[in-house]
């Protein structure tokens, strides 16, 4: 290629070159026949002012006078190279000064003829002997050879201009030849090579859209077939990395919501169990609260009672000592029955904080729901405390009617004796009325341990309800989990990234 680039190179630059030399060579031709159009053109009005005498007719001759010199010059430079032409050129200029002489001549006569100093008719005979034709006619030859010359040079140059057309287009066609078909060759190789890769990379990427991420493109070649094999390796090594991610979460949803379904199941069935403990003290404080009404009621009749005998007790003063020993008893009862109703609003003050771990460890549920089974024991463990200090209850109060009994029977005994002891059964008659406001006191306090009990077993149901709405929802979850991990297996990837890599040379 470059051998041929060199010969058309030089093959074109000498055809420029002989090109040049045709311009030069009709140039030179150019100014022959400008010399010869200024000659004619100074014969033409050398003869019309001979005939005619007019001035006018001088105009021509002047002008080509002063041409012919200046495109003497110009053929003389134009041919300096070439001696024949410089002899030619002299022996021209010679001939040419001669018939301008000549003509010269002739015009001065014509100019004595205009002044009367010579006749017309010797114009005439002077023209009819045409004394400058001859070197007129050497002046022809001498441009008709001069020409000749020329024309012999240019016939050469254009065979030369010829030869080297033809070596230059043969240079030019050859060489086109060759390009093309080195071309077509590099062209077929540089193709197959890219086909074959990219046909080997489409083949690898079929085998990743089926699901197995294992593949990896090994590129032998250095070009943008690399960067794209790359750029594939990359890809797959991404797609395997977000795959075995995805996997793991999906692994470990499943196990998580499994966890939360056993939890939820848990939850309600403690929840469940909460319910029915807290209805079991929910009817236990229910009698409590009818029993303390009816220690009200009972300390209400015996203040009225009390007060009936009031008088009575002022004639019994010994029999009034027993009766205050026996009040004492009552009171000591009473005192009692206050620890007790104490005892009941601590339980219903520690139901009520429990009942508040309930709703904490019923919103933990959710995510682990261990605790709540404790709390639901404690629950239980404090209505039974609850049924024994009822018990208990039922049994002093009973006590203290069987002593307001026999208090009631020594009053009738010593009727007499309490007309003296008035102050003392008024001091009675009001302890009699505390104990009935402590009964009411109790009543109320149970009431509201009791509506407090009733929104622990709201709050068990509600947590039973949403345990069960977990576990439905955890089972759901745990089923979508694993039919996304059953359709994540299908894909198939390297954990390790480093072994049992199919590979595929690109190259």
């Amino acid at each position: 290629m470059i051998i041929l680039s060199v010969t058309s190179f030089f093959s074109v630059k000498r055809l420029a070159q002989a090109n040049k030399w045709n311009s030069h060579t009709y140039e030179v031709l150019g100014k022959l026949d400008s010399i010869l159009i200024s000659l004619i053109n100074m014969e033409t009005g050398q003869r019309g002012y001979a005939i005619t005498g007019k001035e006018e007719f001088l105009e021509p001759f002047k002008l080509g006078k002063t041409n012919i010199v200046t495109h003497f010059s110009d053929v003389k430079k134009l041919t300096s190279d070439n001696p024949r032409q410089q002899e030619l050129l002299t022996d021209m200029n010679t001939n040419i000064l001669t018939w301008i002489s000549i003509a010269e001549k002739a015009i001065a006569n014509r100019k004595e003829v205009n002044e009367g100093k010579r006749k017309l008719s010797e114009i005439i005979e002077a023209e009819e002997k045409a004394i400058g034709k001859s070197s007129m006619d050497n002046i022809r030859k001498i441009l008709d050879k001069s020409k000749t010359i020329e024309y012999k040079l240019l016939k050469i140059r254009e065979r030369e201009s010829g030869r080297l057309l033809s070596i230059t287009i043969g240079v030019i066609v050859i060489g086109s030849f060759i390009a093309i078909c080195i071309s077509i060759i590099i062209s077929l190789f540089l193709s197959n090579k890219i086909t074959n890769s990219i046909h080997q990379l489409l083949n690898l990427m079929e085998v990743a859209s089926q699901g197995d991420f294992t593949v990896k493109a090994e590129i032998k070649s250095n070009d943008e077939i690399l960067t794209l094999g790359d750029t594939f390796n990359s890809m797959i090594s991404d797609m395997s990395s977000l795959i075995e991610e995805v996997a793991n979460a999906s692994s470990q949803i499943l196990i998580s919501s499994k966890q939360v379904s056993e939890s939820s199941n848990t939850l309600a069935q403690g929840s469940s169990e909460q319910a029915s403990s807290v209805d079991e003290i929910t009817a236990t404080l229910k009698q409590i609260e009818e029993q303390a009404k009816n220690n009200a009621i009972s300390a209400e009749s015996a203040s009225n009672q009390a007060s009936i005998v009031k008088e009575q007790a002022l004639a019994g003063n010994k029999e009034m000592g027993a009766l205050i020993v026996a009040m004492k008893e009552i009171s000591e009862t009473s005192e009692n029955i206050a620890k007790i109703i104490k005892e009941i609003d601590a339980i219903a003050f520690q139901t009520n904080i429990l009942a508040l771990n309930a709703a904490v460890e019923a919103a933990r549920a959710g995510q682990h729901g261990k605790g709540f089974n404790v709390v639901a024991e404690e629950v239980r463990n404090l209505a039974s405390r609850s049924a024994v200090a009822a018990k208990e209850t039922a049994r002093l109060i009973e006590g203290s009617i069987k002593k307001v009994n026999t208090g009631t029977e020594m009053a009738d005994r010593t009727a007499e004796v309490l007309n003296k002891m008035t102050s003392g059964v008024i001091q009675v008659t009001d302890l009699i009325k505390k104990i009935a406001d402590a009964s009411l006191e109790q009543s109320r306090s149970v009431a509201e341990s009791t509506s407090g009990v009733n929104q622990i077993s709201q709050v068990a149901m509600n947590a039973a309800a949403t345990a069960e709405e977990s576990s439905a929802a955890s089972v759901e979850l745990a089923s979508q989990a694993e039919s996304f991990r059953n359709m994540i297996q299908r894909f198939k990837i390297n954990k390790s990234r480093t072994h049992h890599k199919r590979g595929i040379d690109l190259g």
